[in-house]
């Protein structure tokens, strides 16, 4: 009863009409995006901007509502039109593990291979001609420059005239991201917690906000073969 109301609880939220209390929907997630890369219909970089803003003595950094990002492991997995630097323009970082496919190269793959319906979006075409002119010229003259290449922040793109929407937040890419999810191949079972018949989820998201030392965690865990009876 306490995880049915819980998902009720959830449900209502992601309903709330006041934007400060509503929840992601399933398949979206609040992110803080440092860098917003402004690019013409073309894929030219218009410009720069940086969404820090101050909060009295405090540097807060702007959150938008994404396409879920994936589960970062050792290693290369990029998240949809959004990313770290040396996802987004490729900048050089030490890479762990000995995955041959680039962060780059992956963040690239990752558009590619939206629908064709989607790939014809007007955002999502000016995000692969930028990629395909990879000149990034008014990036390295921004005076944010330096940080960036040292702290590899989290970048996405907006197309130019396009309001206060990022190109992963427009509609097509919305639904493009949250039909992959409900679309996969995983085998269907009956959930743990309404009982209905549903796609069994391999690896959940980490919680956020746990109290200790931690950031975040998993709220279960399998690392042995002998823990995987039930799948």
């Amino acid at each position: 009863m306490i995880l049915q109301e819980l998902v009720r609880y959830y449900d209502r939220r992601v309903d709330d009409p006041d934007p400060a209390r509503r929840l992601p929907t399933f398949g979206l997630e609040d992110k803080e995006i440092r860098f917003v890369i402004e690019i013409t219909q073309d894929g030219r970089v218009n410009q720069l901007r940086d969404t820090q803003y101050s909060v009295g003595r405090k540097k807060r950094v702007r959150s938008f509502l994404v396409p879920q990002g994936a589960k970062k492991t050792s290693g290369v997995t990029a998240n949809l039109l959004w990313d770290k630097a040396q996802y987004v323009i490729g900048l050089e970082r030490p890479r762990k593990g000995k995955a041959k496919e680039s962060p780059h190269a992956s963040f690239r793959r990752r558009i590619e291979q939206l629908p064709a319906s989607v790939r014809t979006d007007e955002g999502v075409r000016a995000v692969l001609a930028a990629l395909d002119r990879a000149d990034w010229s008014i990036l390295q003259a921004h005076e944010a420059w330096a940080e960036i290449v040292e702290r590899d922040p989290l970048i996405a793109f907006q197309l130019v005239g396009d309001a206060d929407r990022l190109v992963c937040q427009r509609p097509a890419v919305v639904a493009a991201a949250i039909e992959q999810i409900n679309s996969d191949d995983s085998p269907i079972v009956m959930c743990l917690v309404d009982g209905r018949p549903r796609p069994l989820k391999r690896i959940h998201d980490a919680i956020k906000g746990v109290m200790g030392p931690r950031a975040e965690t998993n709220i279960v865990s399998f690392n042995e073969r002998a823990f995987e009876s039930y799948g």
